[in-house]
């Protein structure tokens, strides 16, 4: 009907598809919705309707942004704060499914985790704190509950946290590295040495980890152990893609912590290896685009 000109049977089909249980199909029709209120200059209406759509689906407020059918709502006032109606609609919509579901961890794990990236670390710790009398055994309950403390400064209490998921969950290798964050925050080198080792040693399936180990070594001087995790890195990189071969060596050349090794012999081996292996990845995808064509 859009496509026709018929706009007001197209309005009329969107608030039948408005009233349907399903979350993804209200929140698309109102997207879709306000988008040819948009495109027939009713800002208002333009604007009711994806704020309708938001609050259902935050993630709309991103594709709103790069659409061109609202340039002149965006531009206007009506919408305020894209990013602030986008945020407010994310924690509400977490929040709902906290009381939806009473006894699943999961939305109090991402609520917590949203609070904390929001810079909203005493609302996160007191909410990670009342989540664990509800589930005292969840491991990622427990270790955002210790990075949280971490971030804001009571390396004590996190640590106490980081070693009660260990106990828990013994197979865990994050809260083994965090520990070792903790002591080079307390300035105990040794202890932060060894945590990262042990860190290393459990990490097998992790690139991401070994790179952050690495990293620990490094600001360590440890050589060694910095190049071991390192290899660890490249190795696990390579197999599994993920972080992948590119994005490391986007670290390897851009990382602060690496910068003191980057003119010896033993990182330009490791940084040439990760260099050869982008040049065959990006060669390969070249040859089936081609193919493709």
């Amino acid at each position: 009907h859009e496509a026709l000109g018929n706009t007001l049977v197209a309005h009329g089909e969107y608030a039948l598809l408005r009233r349907d249980d399903d979350v993804a199909v209200r929140s698309r029709a109102n997207y879709m919705d306000a988008r040819l209120f948009a495109t027939e200059d009713a800002i208002d209406s333009a604007a009711t309707h994806l704020r309708e759509a938001i609050s259902e689906n935050p993630t709309l407020a991103v594709a709103a942004q790069t659409d061109p059918a609202f340039d002149a709502l965006l531009a206007s006032d009506a919408m305020g704060d894209m990013r602030e109606l986008a945020a407010a609609a994310e924690e509400q919509t977490i929040r709902r499914q906290m009381g939806e579901t009473p006894d699943n961890p999961v939305p109090r794990r991402r609520l917590v985790a949203w609070l904390a990236a929001n810079e909203r670390r005493d609302e996160a710790l007191a909410l990670a704190t009342e989540a664990l009398e509800e589930f005292p055994g969840d491991a990622e309950l427990l270790e955002g509950h210790a990075d949280i403390l971490f971030d804001l400064g009571r390396y004590g209490e996190a640590l106490e946290s980081y070693q009660e998921g260990l106990r828990l969950h013994p197979g865990r290798t994050w809260p083994v590295y965090r520990a070792g964050a903790v002591y080079e925050r307390q300035e105990l080198p040794d202890a932060a040495r060894s945590a990262y080792w042990d860190a290393l040693d459990a990490t097998r399936d992790d690139a991401g980890m070994a790179l952050l180990v690495a990293r620990g070594m490094a600001r360590l001087d440890d050589d060694a152990g910095m190049y071991e995790a390192l290899r660890r890195t490249v190795q696990l990189s390579i197999t599994l893609r993920e972080p992948s071969p590119e994005d490391v060596y986007a670290a390897l050349n851009s990382v602060e912590e690496f910068a003191p090794y980057r003119a010896q012999a033993e990182f330009r081996a490791i940084h040439d290896e990760l260099q050869r292996e982008c040049a065959a990845a990006e060669d390969e995808d070249f040859q089936d685009e081609a193919a493709d064509i």
